[in-house]
């Protein structure tokens, strides 16, 4: 998910904001399900072909989407954009790590963002057979496993 986001700079450091906020435009943050919190516990599903089974569902094994990664993000949009928006002012304000903090914030900030949308929902209903089976009637936990694995990387582009 790409944001806009827009900041008003005096004149007079327009272009050493125009600067940083290139040097800001090199670099993402991938939140999602790296390849470090891949493995799990049992079973020889790992937890980033789960999550994408969970996310489309899977017709063929009658199991209905429920996305999580993206709406969860949705939900938190603005924060992330006041994130950035905090960091690169911090850096106009000469602190030399404003945009760092500001992508590593960020970072946490969607994971805790994806993590509540899948306690949170709202998601279509686990089957009976699934509420047996789990013992518990909320879609998307079972161990807690996938919950704990998703993260974040800061890269560049």
């Amino acid at each position: 998910m790409a944001m806009k986001i827009e900041i008003k700079v005096p004149e007079d450091h327009f272009e050493e904001a125009f600067s940083l906020a290139q040097i800001a435009d090199e670099f993402e943050v991938a939140i999602g399900f790296p390849e470090d919190t891949a493995s799990r516990d049992k079973g020889e599903i790992n937890n980033p072909t789960l999550a994408a089974i969970l996310e489309h569902g899977s017709p063929a094994n009658n199991l209905p989407a429920r996305p999580f990664v993206e709406p969860g993000l949705e939900t938190g949009k603005d924060r992330l954009a006041k994130i950035m928006e905090l960091g690169l002012k911090r850096t106009l304000d000469g602190d030399s790590d404003g945009i760092a903090w500001a992508l590593e914030t960020a970072g946490v900030e969607g994971v805790s963002l994806v993590q509540r949308k899948m306690v949170t929902g709202p998601f279509a209903p686990n089957a009976p057979s699934t509420i047996k089976r789990k013992g518990s009637s909320k879609p998307l936990i079972d161990t807690g496993q996938l919950r704990q694995s998703v993260s974040y990387v800061v890269r560049a582009k």
